[in-house]
């Protein structure tokens, strides 16, 4: 790994990192059993000729910070990918199954802007959007469907942001209060091969809540509401011979609440 900084003032300054890493498979991901991930859902067998995948990631950033905590970065990236691991379809007695291979290699690249801001007092603003681009090279004596195609699992768009509340009642009460929004854009959830469409896993929207005080230096309370849109986690499968995309599988998480107390000696 290699990470340089220059400051070009107190308030500006550019990064610069560089580095290779591993991408190991997973114990499920090798695991050659059949097995389901939930009640419905496709079933998965691993593979267990995986090899491992090698990363070399790019990274160049600018940072503007403000006394007050405000800021602004903007950062370009470029990644390779040697033997990236995907989740692909396989036959088997007529039914889908899905597993896991080494594409050849593949890269991706982009843009991601983050935004702090404090609106008024102990009210701040928080955004973080990104853009990637992906591609992957396939092996040529493979049966894959779609011989030029993202990356299985990434998504072009990625959107982040909360807003917090936090005041504070003398040295040890605080409140702090935070809406949390999430965007996945539409990605690769399954490789489709034989003839088969690839697996797309449609846009999630998610929003939370947290909330958290602190009675004193010992006593705090935390709550925290999730996933207050409930919406479907819906996926579609391109049907090759006729253009269209049919749904194969949708569910949702559901609504939940966590309460929690906790006292430090």
């Amino acid at each position: 790994t290699l990470n340089l900084r220059y400051a070009v003032n107190k308030e500006n300054s550019l990064r610069f990192s560089a580095s290779r890493t591993v991408t190991r498979p997973s114990f499920i991901e090798m695991a050659p059993f059949l097995y389901q991930e939930s009640y419905g859902s496709a079933q998965i067998r691993g593979n267990a000729e995986l090899e491992n995948g090698y990363n070399l990631n790019f990274d160049l950033r600018y940072e503007l910070f403000k006394k007050n905590g405000d800021m602004i970065s903007v950062t370009g990236y470029f990644k390779y990918l040697d033997k990236p691991i995907e989740r692909t379809q396989m036959l088997n007695g007529g039914s889908t199954i899905h597993s896991f291979n080494n594409a050849d290699n593949g890269m991706a690249s982009g843009v991601e802007v983050e935004v702090r801001k404090q609106l008024i007092y102990d009210l701040r603003l928080g955004v973080n959007i990104s853009y990637m681009y992906t591609n992957v090279k396939l092996p040529e004596n493979g049966a894959y469907t779609n011989k030029e195609r993202s990356l299985q699992g990434a998504s072009p768009v990625l959107v982040n942001a909360d807003l917090t509340y936090s005041p504070r009642f003398g040295e040890d009460r605080q409140l702090n209060l935070a809406l949390l929004y999430n965007l996945q854009g539409s990605r690769i959830h399954s490789v489709g091969i034989s003839g088969l469409g690839d697996v797309k896993q449609q846009a999630v929207h998610t929003l939370n809540f947290n909330a958290g005080y602190n009675f004193n230096k010992h006593f705090s309370m935390k709550l925290q509401i999730n996933d207050l849109l409930s919406r479907a986690i819906i996926f579609k499968q391109d049907v090759p011979k006729t253009g269209k995309k049919i749904e194969v599988e949708r569910y949702k998480k559901g609504t939940n609440l966590e309460v929690g107390f906790s006292y430090n000696f």
